[in-house]
């Protein structure tokens, strides 16, 4: 039987973030590339970062990081439907980036759905506006131009965080219990 070798699936590395000549008052063109140990872009994640004070959605963000906005996400097609988009943009929101999708693609929109679905708890998702597409006929409702708004939110991370170091303390403490028991019989069995 032949062994048929499958091309090796590059693993990631490390984010790394690309400034623009681009910038105004309000923010700064950037790129963000998800990139595989020798440097090749396995995802990026391009759009202005716009800073806390000049943000629009105040309303609704919760933190004072700064927001990604008017995204455009590039995956190129080897390396497409393997997770590296997401892994992307989980790793700009764990590193007190926003983000907000302000329009998608037939493409991206399915993608977005699925992301909600498996948002990590320490990351609140909401819909920016929904009111404005409550009040359309259901015919003129329109998924892709909905306003998603994608945030860290470091209190749920310190409760979750809180909750580990809890459970690894009562395993711990049982370990302990355990081996002074084993050594407790040790003993009893060398004095005899």
């Amino acid at each position: 039987m032949d062994n048929i070798d499958a091309p090796s699936r590059p693993s990631p590395a490390k984010v790394v973030r690309i400034p623009d000549f681009y910038y105004d008052e309000q923010g700064q063109g950037v790129a963000y590339e998800l990139q595989d140990k020798e440097g090749n872009m396995l995802s990026q994640l391009g759009g202005t970062e716009i800073n806390p004070e000049y943000n629009r959605y105040g309303k609704h963000v919760e933190n004072t990081s700064p927001m990604l906005v008017s995204l455009r996400g590039n995956t190129p097609k080897e390396h497409q439907r393997r997770g590296y988009y997401q892994q992307l943009l989980n790793t700009i929101l764990h590193n007190n980036m926003n983000i907000l999708s302000t329009s998608r693609n037939y493409n991206s929109q399915p993608f977005h759905e699925s992301f909600q679905r498996r948002l990590p708890p320490s990351i609140d998702f909401s819909d920016v506006n929904p009111e404005l597409q409550r009040h359309l006929p259901s015919h003129l409702r329109d998924k892709h131009s909905q306003k998603y708004l994608y945030q860290f939110n470091p209190i749920k991370q310190s409760k979750r965080e809180r909750s580990i170091k809890q459970r690894v303390g009562v395993i711990y403490n049982l370990i302990m219990v355990y081996c002074q028991w084993l050594m407790n019989l040790k003993m009893k069995d060398l004095q005899i």
